[in-house]
């Protein structure tokens, strides 16, 4: 399935360019959300029928706290699946993991990860949130995930970035591949792993970390009990 992320360099999105863009097979509209253009380029692909998700560029000398929060403060009341945060930012600060995780605990929907192949190992290739749905750039083979390796053992791409900057019905975006992730996304977590993780996270999905655990088969930490 194909998808299109834009922000604000392309300008207003206009009724026709967003039905033009549905009309070539495309079916998802991410925007970033500190466009100035954004909330009007998601209201017109909600229109246009295109299914909706928003990005936030993570800077580690920002508050990126209150950046997810603003983002999705524009975004309210619109059916947004996904906010992805963005890591590819400069180098990687020390408390890279500990900066990320309250950028994901700031998001009330649903969080996905997105970066680079070439920025990852710079954090020491964290296994921390391979429990999250996982978002690549990688400029080649075209629109599939098949020659998409793991990120690091057991963290594979749900969609791939796999063409940059280009127009699309008139419009200035960047094109992408996703298949329906799994839900959850839990390939090569370990029951250790996934205790940790609930233990520090500032929110627990309940229901989800219990999916994950019936599916494995492991016995219920007190937490989820």
């Amino acid at each position: 399935m194909l998808a299109v992320d834009m922000s604000h360099w392309g300008g207003p999105l206009t009724d026709a360019e967003a039905q033009c863009i549905k009309a070539s097979g495309y079916s998802k509209l991410i925007v970033n959300s500190y466009g100035r253009e954004a909330r009007s380029q998601l209201e017109t692909g909600q229109r246009a029928g295109l299914g909706l998700e928003i990005y936030t560029y993570l800077y580690w000398d920002h508050d990126n706290v209150r950046r997810v929060r603003q983002a999705e403060v524009m975004a309210n009341g619109l059916p947004i699946g996904r906010h992805w945060l963005d890591a590819e930012d400069g180098p990687v600060p020390p408390d890279f993991e500990t900066q990320y995780q309250q950028a994901v605990d700031a998001a009330g929907l649903p969080v996905g990860v997105y970066t680079g192949y070439w920025w990852w190992p710079q954090t020491g290739n964290s296994r921390r949130f391979i429990h999250l749905p996982l978002w690549v750039a990688k400029y080649s083979g075209g629109p599939t995930l098949a020659d998409c390796p793991e990120l690091v053992p057991g963290w594979k791409p749900s969609m791939k970035q796999f063409g940059g900057t280009q127009l699309v019905c008139g419009q200035s975006v960047d094109v992408n591949y996703y298949e329906e992730e799994p839900m959850p996304q839990d390939q090569g977590l370990t029951r250790e792993e996934a205790i940790r993780i609930i233990q520090q996270e500032d929110k627990v999905a309940k229901d989800i970390w219990r999916y994950i655990f019936a599916a494995k088969r492991w016995p219920l930490p007190p937490e989820l009990a």
